[in-house]
């Protein structure tokens, strides 16, 4: 989820601050902890992050934040169903 961003930092209210959180690193979040259980040994998580994951704009702090941490959910992930033969990557359109 992406807004049409203020000019700054002080500009981001707790209300658009917390819906693009809920949006995009909560829904990741929830969705990949209750699919889980159902993923076969060897199965595939392909989470979608972006580029302001890797380059990030001066006015798109909220929406990049939660693309960094995207990426770093997927590495984390990855290591940790290494053991059942899980892969875990993200694309970033």
């Amino acid at each position: 989820y992406q807004m049409a961003q203020p000019e700054s930092i002080e500009g981001i209210s707790t209300e658009q601050f917390d819906r693009v959180m809920r949006t995009n690193l909560y829904g990741m979040f929830w969705i990949t902890k209750n699919a889980l259980p159902l993923l076969p040994e060897g199965g595939v998580v392909l989470n979608t992050t972006s580029v302001q994951a890797y380059q990030p704009g001066p006015h798109l702090l909220d929406y990049a934040m939660t693309k960094a941490a995207i990426v770093n959910f997927t590495q984390n992930l990855a290591q940790f169903l290494a053991e059942r033969r899980i892969r875990v990557n993200a694309v970033a359109p």
